[in-house]
């Protein structure tokens, strides 16, 4: 076990805890974990109270920029791998190495540009009240109508392979004399605990390198030519394997997320008729609205699930700071902050405000 890198609990041959007992390691974490609970708890409970938007939000968001933030002072100024230690090493391919250390942060920027472009793609379903003979309103539909919730979903299923893996660890499978799980799963030790290697499911996985490891890019790309040590499968057929299953558990969790949330067009078309809406043109009611829904929702929420999966996993192959889930959760964050204050005339009342955002 690791908090923050730092092995706690050691799992390989020779490794000691970090309090020299596993029991008293353990009761430090839990109880880590529990005092940060209930500090995180209640600042989200004053924020919600007295502030605006979600105060877990807003520490995701911290979170996440923060990890931005030290990425690019590491790229800038690390001694071995950043731009400047590169520069200052006055090699003939200085430049085009300090370039090539501050691709993460410019993939960064990329993937940060399209979600922002993105947040604002919606379809608009013009809707008219009863009660109120001539006052028109629109229903939209955003691109992300299911925000980030399918890559979060799919991406804790994957990671969990690695619980899967501490239990295949020095298992067997033995049929007619041959041990055919490491085909399946083939898990080794390491200092912090036992990793999937190789067989099918570490297809699935996401890769165990990345551009921000030592060696940068040039290292990166030297890894994926180079092939698992049983079944020999090349790491950039990995890497294609891995942004398919993603991009497939994005779609299945995206349908099943509208599912099971109320956000359907069945749930919509009746919320919308309670609130005594209906589609101009047409008599109220709730089965009208859920055929033009039917046209939109199920459709927009596969291709936003498509997208969300695709733009993760290529921020992850790309090295992008702060991962790519993390960017989805931040600019999400972000933009219904935003909302949140134009909604309560935040900006009218602080003009200073409205510059700082915009």
């Amino acid at each position: 076990m690791s908090v923050g890198g730092i092995p706690l609990i050691g799992t390989a041959a020779g490794a000691t805890p970090l309090f020299g007992s596993v029991m008293y390691t353990l009761v430090f974490v839990i109880l880590q974990l529990a005092m940060g609970s209930i500090i995180l708890l209640y600042l989200d409970e004053i924020v919600s109270k007295y502030g605006i938007g979600s105060g877990i939000s807003l520490f995701i968001a911290a979170g996440v920029s923060l990890s931005i933030v030290q990425g690019t002072v590491l790229l800038l100024f690390d001694s071995q791998m950043g731009a400047l230690g590169k520069l200052q090493a006055g090699a003939a391919d200085a430049i085009p190495q300090a370039l090539l250390a501050l691709l993460p942060l410019a993939f960064t920027i990329v993937v940060f540009l399209v979600v922002i472009f993105v947040e604002g793609m919606k379809v608009e379903i013009p809707l008219s009240f009863e009660r109120a003979r001539g006052f028109m309103g629109r229903f939209p539909i955003k691109l992300m109508y299911v925000s980030n919730i399918p890559v979060i979903l799919a991406s804790a299923l994957l990671l969990n392979l690695q619980v899967w893996a501490r239990i295949a660890y020095e298992k067997t499978l033995v049929i007619g004399g041959t041990d055919y799980l490491p085909y399946i799963i083939n898990v080794q030790n390491t200092p912090y605990g036992p990793r999937i290697a190789d067989g099918l499911l570490y297809l699935i996985t996401p890769l165990p390198f990345s551009p921000l490891s030592a060696g940068g890019y040039t290292a990166y790309l030297e890894l994926l030519s180079t092939a698992t040590p049983i079944l020999g499968i090349p790491q950039w057929v990995h890497a294609i394997v891995y942004v398919i299953s993603l991009t497939i558990l994005c779609v299945i969790f995206g349908k099943f997320w509208i599912e099971t949330t109320g956000m359907g067009p069945r749930e919509v078309a009746e919320q919308l008729n309670r609130s005594g809406m209906q589609v101009p043109g047409f008599r109220r009611d709730p089965r009208v609205v859920e055929k033009v829904l039917e046209k939109y929702i199920p459709t927009i929420t596969v291709l936003g699930s498509i997208f969300v999966g695709l733009l993760a996993s290529f921020a992850d192959l790309t090295g992008a700071l702060g991962t790519g889930t993390g960017i989805l959760l931040t600019v999400g964050i972000l933009h219904k902050m935003y909302e949140d204050l134009s909604a309560q005339h935040m900006f009218d009342i602080y003009p200073d405000l409205r510059k700082f955002m915009e």
